[in-house]
Formats: structure tokens, sequence, C-alpha cells
């Protein structure tokens, strides 16, 4: 868990990397479990979304459903993000800045 992680290195900042498709909040509720978890921990957050799921519609689903989905889910990478302290990463050419930049003691 966070917290766990958290106390095994006490007074260290904590990075969690997440990859994760993120959450379709018109139907589920979003990562607030998740949130409340690392700012317990003081846990920043940087969830990654796989490349592969941003690019691809799936067959048979409208182009605007496709659209509607896909900004539902990132606002859920963004929101975890952004209540933690971290960057959602969408796009391969952003990862390797972004690990720098949390990976600096």
């Amino acid at each position: 868990s966070i917290e766990g992680l958290s106390k095994a290195a006490p007074g260290r900042s904590l990075t969690v990397f997440v990859i994760s498709t993120g959450y379709d909040t018109r139907v589920v509720e979003g990562p607030q479990r998740l949130i409340d978890a690392a700012k317990r921990a003081g846990a920043a957050v940087v969830p990654l979304q796989p490349w592969d799921a941003v690019q691809s519609q799936s067959a048979g689903i409208p182009a605007a459903e496709w659209q509607a989905y896909q900004q539902a889910v990132q606002a859920s990478l963004r929101k975890l993000a952004d209540e933690t302290g971290g960057t959602a990463v969408f796009a391969r050419e952003d990862l390797d800045s972004t690990v720098q930049r949390f990976s600096k003691p």
C-alpha cells in the first residue's frame, strides 16, 4: 500500500507511478480512495496512461462517444495527479522528463 511505502522510508518524499487507463467518471466513482491514501502518506502520484489506450478506438463505438470517454478517463487521471502533487502522463514523449523530475532527491 502507499501508506506502507511511506512508513518504510520515513521523512523521504514518495512518488508513486501508476499505470492506468483511468476511470470513466461518467459511470463509476473516480480515484478518490487512492487520492486520500496518497495524501495521508504525503505521496505524489504520477499516473501513466498506456499509449495504446489513447490511440485505439474500439470498433463500433461512435467517434463522439470515444472522445467523451477519453476526456472522462484523462480528467480522472489529471485529478489524481493534481490533488497529490503529481503529473499525469499521456504521451510517450513526456515520460522521460517526468520520471527525471520526480526521481530527483
